[in-house]
């Protein structure tokens, strides 16, 4: 765990934390990467900490202007796409209601967001002209670990440790490493054993990037319920009889509640993607 480095909000390209300012005892920089767990099959750590700077990037902004008709705009992809907030009476809501209920919307929201990047992945969009991303749209791990990013901003935006830039990505490096734990997390050795075994069956290693068939088996299943695809004895086979005590720990399903003080979520926030013509 202490490879992946320390996190760091809207890192960009390069950063470096140093110690002094990392909450896990040493400095150093974001490593992002495919690492496998038990219970939550492979988790991709840039999908991860993305969502999670999405949920916070939103959340003071929604706060700001819940109960009120206001529109968010995020970057295109395929076409328009934003955050439209609809107008509803929340002078009943006491103050730590109010930022229970911004904290959800920016969790669901930023996660929504990262469902419509699948889609437009798959449907054409290109951040580079001539490279096609369909290779990775709609990949196992990738909306799991979303979920997860913003699952543990969440939980830190609920505890109000999240109120400088300090303490949001000292306390996001602390979570992710104990999220991982939790998840049964194995090191880089195994997880690169794991790939092997399913070279073939979820992905092939005789394609090459771009080819949207390096990718075997894809997960379709949009929605706030995210259940992950871990390793069974039946994939692994005799072949990989090594690997079969990966193959034992029940799943962690993670979920976002689609109503919080008894407002439904989806009434009152919506991204929305348009597609251009």
């Amino acid at each position: 765990l202490e490879e992946i480095g320390p996190h760091k909000f809207a890192s960009g390209i390069y950063h470096y934390t140093p110690s002094s300012s990392s909450a896990l005892g040493h400095g150093g920089s974001e490593n992002n990467g495919i690492l496998y767990t038990q219970k939550g099959g492979f988790i991709d750590l840039a999908h991860v900490r993305d969502t999670a700077d999405d949920t916070m990037g939103l959340f003071f902004e929604i706060l700001a202007n819940l109960g009120q008709a206001h529109r968010i705009d995020l970057p295109a992809e395929l076409g328009p796409r934003y955050i439209e907030m609809a107008s509803f009476d929340a002078s009943s809501l006491t103050d730590e209601q109010r930022w229970s209920v911004a904290a959800h919307l920016a969790a669901r929201l930023a996660y929504f967001k990262a469902e419509s990047h699948e889609v437009a992945q798959w449907h054409g969009y290109a951040s580079f002209s001539g490279w096609p991303e369909t290779i990775s749209a709609y990949s196992l791990e990738d909306l799991y670990s979303n979920m997860l990013g913003a699952k543990i901003v969440l939980n830190l935006i609920q505890q109000h440790k999240m109120l400088s830039e300090r303490e949001y990505n000292q306390n996001v490096s602390l979570l992710l490493n104990a999220s991982l734990q939790e998840l049964g997390v194995v090191d880089k050795s195994q997880s690169k054993l794991v790939l092997a075994a399913v070279d073939g069956k979820w992905w092939n290693s005789h394609e090459s990037i771009p080819s949207k068939f390096m990718v075997l088996q894809r997960h379709y299943d949009l929605g706030d319920v995210q259940t992950p695809h871990r390793l069974t004895p039946d994939l692994l086979g005799k072949e990989n009889s090594n690997l079969q005590y990966l193959a034992q720990s029940p799943a962690i399903v993670l979920t976002l509640p689609a109503s919080v003080e008894s407002l439904e979520l989806d009434d009152i926030a919506k991204l929305v993607l348009e597609v251009a013509p």
